[in-house]
C-alpha cells in the first residue's frame, strides 16, 4: 500500500509528450515524476517533426516559443513531386496561409532539438526525471498506485500516465488489469505496422536541394519526404507499404537491413536531379534507422488509475506530420482535466479519477479519429501504385489540391482553430485573422 501523500502523478516516458505533460502539471502545482527506461533523455538522432500553428501556440504558452523558433527551420511551402521524373505536381503555400490566419508559423524542428529544449528548461528536472527506470509491473489500490521497476525499486503515486510510445509497456499493464477486473480484453484490435521506412540525415553540400521546402514524392509505391535546412542538412523519411502487416512490435534491425531497404527505393526521384540513391550516398550512416510506421486508435484510453496519452493510444504514419501534435494536445487536455479535478478535491477517489479520464478521452477522440482517418487515406493515396493513382496524380491533383483550396480554409476551420491550451495558465498569445476557439484565463 502506498502511504497517504499529496496527489502524485507518475508519467512513464520522457519523450516530448511526457516532458510537455510534466510542464503542464507543474504549472498546475501538481506533484509528478517522469520515469524513462533509457539511460538518458537526450539523443543525437531524429527526423524533422512539424509543429503546426496550434502546437506552436502551446509552446508559446510555456514561454518556450522563442528557443523552438531559433532551433526550427522555416518552411515556405510544400512541393509534391512525381517520383519517376522529379517534376513538381503541386506547390502549396500552406504554411504562409496558416500563419496569416492563426498568428503562428509551421515549425519544422529536429526531434532531438525539441527534446533538448524541453529537457533543459524543465524546472527541477534533476529531481523530476528518473532515467534507467524501466517499468515491469503496476499495482493499483483504492488510493493510489505502485509502479515496480526493473531495478527492484518501487514508485508510489496516485495515478500513472503512459506516455511511452507505440510499444507502450503501460498499455500492456492496463490491458492486464482490465482483463483481471472485467474478464475481457481491452483494446483487442492492436495497432498495426502497415508501412515501414528509413529515417536519416544527409549533407546537402553536393545535392543542393532547395531549402525550407517540404518535398513529397508520389506515384512510385513509396512516399519520400525531405526538407533541406539552412544548416546544410537534408532530413528525410520514407514510407513503404509492407506486404504482410503485423501488430506493432519492437524490431531488431541490422545495418544490412537498412542498406537493403534503401537500395530497393534508390530509383525514386526525390526532386529534380536527385534520386533517393543520391540522398543515401550523402547520408551519415550513424544518423539513420529503419522503423515500422504503425497505425491505430485504441478504444480504451484508461482503466482504474491508469491513462494513456500520445502514441501509446493513437498513432498515425509520419506523412501528415500530425502525430506529435495530436499527442501534445491530448496531454494538454489531460492536464486540464486533472487540474480541474484536484481543484474540487485534492484527494479524489478512484471513481472521480475515472470520470476525469473519461472526459479526457471524450474531449479528444473525435478530433483524433478524424485526423487519423485523414492520414490513413492520405498515405494510401500517396503510396499507391495503380493506374488510377497515376491518372489522379497527373491530371486531377494539380487542380484539386486540398491544401491550396480556399487558401487552406477547411483545415483552419476543422482543425487548427480548435487547438487546445492549458485553461488554467493566464495567456494571451498571438492572433491571426481567425479567432481561436479555446482560450485560457486572460493574462493579468
Amino acid at each position: 500500500m502506498a502511504d497517504k501523500t499529496p496527489f502524485r502523478v507518475i508519467i512513464v516516458g520522457a519523450g516530448p509528450v511526457g516532458l510537455y505533460l510534466g510542464y503542464a502539471l507543474g504549472l498546475a502545482n501538481i506533484d509528478y515524476v517522469i520515469l524513462e527506461r533509457k539511460e538518458s533523455v537526450l539523443v543525437n538522432y531524429g527526423s524533422i517533426i512539424y509543429l503546426w500553428p496550434q502546437t506552436a501556440r502551446l509552446f508559446d504558452q510555456l514561454q518556450l516559443l522563442e528557443p523552438v523558433q531559433q532551433a526550427a527551420a522555416r518552411m515556405r511551402n510544400k512541393k509534391r513531386t512525381d517520383g519517376f521524373t522529379g517534376n513538381v505536381l503541386t506547390t502549396a503555400r500552406f504554411p504562409e496561409f496558416m500563419e496569416r490566419r492563426h498568428g503562428y508559423p509551421f515549425l519544422p524542428i529536429v526531434r532531438c532539438d525539441l527534446l533538448r529544449i524541453l529537457y533543459n528548461n524543465l524546472p527541477d528536472k534533476e529531481t523530476r526525471i528518473k532515467t534507467s527506470s524501466e517499468v515491469v509491473a503496476i499495482e493499483t489500490h483504492s488510493t493510489g498506485v505502485q509502479v515496480h521497476l526493473k531495478s527492484g525499486a518501487v514508485e508510489n503515486g496516485s495515478i500513472v500516465i503512459g506516455a511511452d510510445g507505440v510499444h507502450s509497456k503501460i498499455r500492456s499493464e492496463l490491458k492486464l488489469l482490465y482483463k483481471a477486473a472485467k474478464g475481457i480484453d481491452a483494446n483487442a484490435a492492436p495497432m498495426m505496422a502497415n508501412f515501414n521506412g528509413v529515417i536519416g540525415r544527409a549533407s546537402n553540400k553536393d545535392l543542393r536541394i532547395e531549402e525550407n521546402v517540404l518535398f513529397e514524392t508520389r506515384g512510385t509505391g513509396t512516399v519520400i519526404q525531405c526538407t533541406a535546412t539552412k544548416k546544410g542538412e537534408v532530413h528525410f523519411a520514407t514510407i513503404t507499404p509492407v506486404p504482410d502487416p503485423k501488430p506493432a512490435a519492437r524490431q531488431r534491425v541490422t545495418m544490412q537491413d537498412v542498406e537493403d531497404h534503401a537500395a530497393s527505393i534508390g530509383h525514386v526521384v526525390v526532386c529534380r536531379g536527385v534520386t533517393f540513391k543520391d540522398l543515401w550516398d550523402n547520408t551519415g550512416k550513424n544518423t539513420v534507422w529503419k522503423l515500422n510506421q504503425e497505425e491505430g486508435l485504441l478504444t480504451h484510453w484508461h482503466h482504474d488509475r491508469i491513462a494513456l496519452v500520445g502514441d501509446a493510444v493513437h498513432k498515425s504514419t509520419s506523412q501528415n506530420g500530425l502525430g506529435l501534435n495530436l499527442g501534445l494536445h491530448s496531454a494538454a487536455s489531460l492536464a486540464n482535466e486533472l487540474q480541474s479535478l484536484l481543484q474540487r478535491n485534492p484527494s479524489p477517489v478512484t471513481s472521480a479519477v475515472d470520470q476525469a479520464f473519461s472526459r479526457y478521452q471524450h474531449t479528444r477522440e473525435d478530433e483524433v479519429q478524424f485526423i487519423l482517418n485523414m492520414g490513413r487515406g492520405m498515405v494510401r493515396d500517396s503510396a499507391s501504385k495503380t493506374w488510377g493513382t497515376w491518372l489522379w496524380t497527373r491530371l486531377m491533383l494539380p487542380w484539386l489540391d486540398i491544401e491550396s483550396f480556399g487558401y487552406g480554409i477547411i483545415t483552419s476551420l476543422m482543425m487548427i482553430r480548435l487547438g487546445l491550451v492549458l485553461l488554467y495558465v493566464p495567456f494571451i498569445g498571438k492572433q491571426g485573422s481567425m479567432a481561436w476557439k479555446n482560450k485560457p484565463l486572460s493574462a493579468p
